[in-house]
């Protein structure tokens, strides 16, 4: 190598020095300077390596150029959690199952492989040149993700995507854009001849679901409540009434401001809880009662003393744009003559219709059945709802109503604001721990940067497993992933441990 930069270093002098003359003192000392030039040469182009993405030869190389995007060690964390979980099946004895989990490649794929090859495949990819690979996957990610923009769903799933290995192939959103699911491959584990990693999905809930509540609180036959609600719409909200004494008698729950209202016609026992259910379902004490309930919908007149611009007024009052305060007169389901004496009660069990509850401040009121003295109505006629009946009504008024006569609140699942959820594939918690402190607490804490400011993040493991309240029902052909990683559909193993909050 020296002789040859000699002789291209004498060419360059003119002809009639005769530099490269043989025996000439110059090619000595061209010599001698030049043995450093092969040294400061190769120096160079160590240093050229060490500064691209791509060649960077070891991993400190690699995180220096890394931080010139301020994307620390901690960025990589998931990725190795990942490889030290395939390094850790490595062995003599291969557990296909688990291999197929920590890899994405279908479990007759790996038992259709050359045992050989697969070894030296797993040995590859777990060796140090396998982690500074995946390690450069990450790093190159996670500038694409900054480079399309942060606080952007597609950023969101990009990152994730980038972090633990995932690459994105595509991305299909759901037609109401509460749904966002990205279509990518795992580049985690072994590369085998004519063999693909089977499609996997990282998904993204805007707003998920969280649980809302009004606690019970106790209430006297005629109370009229308001209840301030934030949120992004209005939900359908489950009434809990509980029992207090013998007074909770044929409760009745109204919304003021809709006109609508549920009702049960027997007595609640004290310390039980009668639930009317957002799915129309009603409960007592977890037993189903939906026959001895019903609901309504017309005009009600909450207070002559405390007017309300959302009250319900006579036809020819109601001014021009509000017809829907007109009041009108009640209609009942699921039995059309509910309020009537004779009404078939309990009927055929057909759902009583929830109640909504609106944004913002909304009205309510509470009801038993009260029966009045003779002498308290003499000059008028009782409705059927407060005409007294043997032990099927209370005297809830006879001594100025001071006692409750029951405990009502409400509940609902309605969509958290300023929060977004990322669904990892399930398979994937077998490299985490309980706690989630392997791989989705860091993710969940790197994804921070990717998101807008004030926005919670949520990392979770998808669940296929059809759940209560949660899951759906598809065509068998659909090829959405709404009823397979958004919401299960695939029915669970026997004797496998049930969720205990559903």
């Amino acid at each position: 190598m020296t002789a040859g930069r000699t002789s291209a270093i004498l060419e360059r002098f003119p002809n009639h020095l005769g530099a490269t003359d043989p025996g000439k003192r110059m090619r000595a000392v061209v010599d001698a300077l030049a043995a450093e030039l092969d040294v400061l040469g190769r120096q160079v182009g160590d240093v050229r390596r060490a500064r691209r993405l791509g060649e960077a030869p070891t991993m400190l190389d690699l995180l220096r150029v890394a931080a010139l995007h301020r994307v620390g060690e901690a960025s990589l964390a998931p990725a190795a959690t990942r490889v030290a979980h395939l390094a850790s099946l490595a062995g003599d004895e291969l557990d296909l199952d688990a291999l197929s989990n920590a890899t994405g490649i279908a479990r007759d794929d790996l038992a259709d492989a050359d045992p050989d090859a697969l070894a030296a495949a797993l040995a590859v990819a777990t060796s140090f040149e396998g982690r500074l690979d995946r390690a450069r996957a990450v790093v190159a990610g996670v500038v694409g993700a900054h480079a399309r923009g942060n606080a952007t769903v597609d950023a969101l799933l990009r990152a994730t995507s980038a972090y633990v290995g995932l690459p994105l192939t595509s991305v299909w959103h759901s037609e109401d854009r509460w749904w966002h699911v990205g279509r990518c491959r795992d580049v985690t584990g072994p590369q085998l001849p004519g063999v693909e990693p089977i499609e996997d999905v990282v998904a993204l809930e805007e707003n998920p679901f969280q649980p809302g509540d009004v606690a019970p609180a106790r209430r006297r036959h005629g109370d009229r409540f308001v209840i301030l609600r934030g949120g992004l719409e209005p939900v359908d909200v489950t009434v809990h009434v509980h029992g207090v004494g013998d007074r909770t008698v044929a409760p009745m729950v109204v919304d003021l401001d809709s006109g609508r209202g549920v009702a049960f016609t027997r007595p609640v026992p004290d310390g039980h809880e009668l639930a009317f259910e957002s799915s129309g379902r009603v409960t007592l004490a977890g037993s189903d009662v939906t026959g001895g309930a019903f609901g309504f919908e017309g005009g009600v007149f909450a207070s002559s003393a405390e007017l309300h611009p959302r009250d319900f007024v006579f036809d020819d009052a109601a001014a021009p744009g509000e017809r829907e305060r007109a009041a009108t007169f009640a209609v009942t389901q699921p039995l059309a003559d509910a309020f009537q004496t004779g009404a078939a009660f309990p009927h055929a069990g057909a759902t009583v219709r929830p109640l909504r509850m609106s944004l913002g401040q909304s009205r309510w009121a509470f009801f038993v059945r009260v029966a009045h003295y003779a002498a308290d109505v003499a000059s008028e006629a009782l409705p059927t709802t407060l005409a007294g009946r043997f032990d099927g009504s209370v005297f809830a008024n006879a001594f100025g109503g001071l006692e409750p006569s029951a405990e009502v609140g409400f509940s609902w699942e309605e969509r958290e604001p300023f929060a977004l959820r990322v669904l990892l594939p399930r398979r994937m918690s077998d490299a985490d721990d309980d706690d989630g402190a392997r791989l989705r607490e860091p993710l969940r804490v790197l994804l921070d940067r990717h998101r807008a400011a004030g926005v919670r993040v949520i990392v979770e493991y998808a669940d296929e497993r059809w759940s209560l309240g949660s899951g759906v029902l598809r065509d068998a052909d659909a090829s959405d992933p709404i009823g397979t990683v958004v919401a299960g559909t695939t029915l669970w193993s026997d004797g496998t441990p049930q969720p205990e909050n559903v």
